[in-house]
Parts: C-alpha cells; structure tokens; sequence
C-alpha cells in the first residue's frame, strides 16, 4: 500500500479514459488487486498510476481517496459483474478517451457505460429456464444486472440482434417462433401507463410496439397482460404479455 501525499505539481489530462464508467460500483469479485493507493484525492491521479502500471492495470476502483488498481476489466472480460458499493465509482481504461469525450454528455452512456466503442451494457446474460416476469427480475438483480429497458432505437435493435445470433448459434432453444422473451417494462402499477423497471416512464419520443400492441389480451383486457416481451415473429418489437406467464429471458 502506498500512501501518496499532496501531488500539486502534478499536470493531469483530465480527460481521462474511463471508456466504462459507474458511480457507486466496484469491481471485485475474484479480480486480483494489483495495487492499493490512498490519499488520492483526484480520479486523474488514480489513472496516473494506472498508467504507470499499464501493463498490469486494467482498470480501477475509485474512492474514500482510495485507487485500487485492478489486473482484469469489464471491458475485456464480459464474465466479471459490478458489485454495489457506495461512494467508490468504476473506471474501464480499455477504450479510446476520444470516444468518451464524444459521449461523455450521452445520459445513456453515463447510465450503463460502454465498451468497444458502443453506449451498450455488456454481452446479455441468456437464462434458458422459463420464469415468470417478476423471478427474470429478481433473478437478474441477483447477477447485478436487469431485464433489458431500451431506450431508443438503437438500443432495441441491439437487443434483437443478440437474439437472431443466439438463435442462429443455438437453434436448439428456439421450441417455435412465437418464443417470447421478457422485457424490463411494465404497467402493473397503473394500466396503460408503461413504466421500466428503474420506475422511469417509457418515453412518448420513444416506444417500439408491435402492431395493435398493447392490446391487455384483447378488447376487454381478460388476460391483463401487464409485463412487456419481444419476439422473433413480432420482428423484436415490444409485445405486452401476462405477467404470470413463463418465458426466457435474458439480463443486461
């Protein structure tokens, strides 16, 4: 442990490059602490020392004047899960700082981070056993992670997109292409008011509904189908499904 007193002369570039980035999270979890820091008052002067020790450091954990330099990151290892932790913040060196500056005001890439040039969560996390919306839920929050809540075009495109490659690599899971998968919306709270999951509204700029969708189960909304879903046949567009039915999922 090394105590690092006051570095005023130091001249930082504080556009660092902290290509994945997320505040009130750590990175632990079995990855090897290849150095701890304290007295580091500036983030810009953890990565000092990340670069120092760049062929070691791939990352670190930022706070409590605290730099814990970490030997592997989320970035390059899709495996490794954020674990919680209040007034330490996450920092992924293994990306460009020109594409952070570019995205750095982007409140979605502020929200999830991003990796290899893209505003999207890691590789999803493909759960193959049915469950009903509310355990895909729980059980994704258990990884520390969520059901999908795209927020834009792209976003949702992103989503279909692993599917059709974990259909084309895997065809065996797809049972028919009316296999649905749970999404991270609902309206459970108050009916036809869509919210995701973070308890943000599903924005009117933005929606991606199939055709005559939300329909609540038809004109008379028997099968109040409150917990949103896509398919391959709806061509991954957001479909509204009971809540109590048992789909696949996947977590973000």
């Amino acid at each position: 442990m090394i105590d690092c007193q006051r570095r005023d002369s130091l001249k930082v570039d504080t556009l660092y490059g902290s290509s994945l980035f997320r505040k009130n999270h750590i990175l632990d979890g079995g990855v090897t602490e290849y150095l701890i820091i304290t007295n580091i008052t500036k983030v810009s002067h953890c990565l000092i020392y990340c670069n120092q020790y760049k062929t070691q450091c791939k990352s670190f954990n930022f706070g409590n004047n605290t730099c814990i330099l970490m030997t592997d990151s989320v970035c390059a290892n899709e495996t490794l899960l954020l674990t919680p932790k209040p007034g330490f913040d996450y920092f992924d060196i293994m990306d460009t700082p020109e594409f952070e500056r570019k995205h750095l005001k982007d409140g979605y890439c502020q929200q999830m981070g991003k990796c290899s040039g893209h505003c999207y969560p890691r590789k999803p996390h493909y759960v193959d056993t049915p469950m009903t919306w509310t355990d895909a839920r729980q059980f994704c929050q258990q990884l520390g992670r969520s059901l999908p809540q795209p927020r834009t075009i792209d976003e949702n495109a992103f989503y279909g997109k692993f599917i059709k490659q974990l259909l084309s690599m895997q065809p065996n899971i797809r049972s028919d292409p009316n296999m649905k998968y749970w999404f991270g919306l609902s309206d459970r709270e108050l009916e036809s008011v869509w919210m995701y999951i973070d308890d943000t509204p599903v924005s009117d700029s933005f929606s991606a509904w199939a055709l005559g969708q939300p329909d609540n189960g038809g004109p008379f909304g028997r099968h109040k189908e409150d917990c949103g879903a896509i398919s391959e046949k709806s061509q991954y567009k957001w479909l509204d499904i009971n809540c109590k039915e048992k789909l696949k999922f996947f977590c973000a």
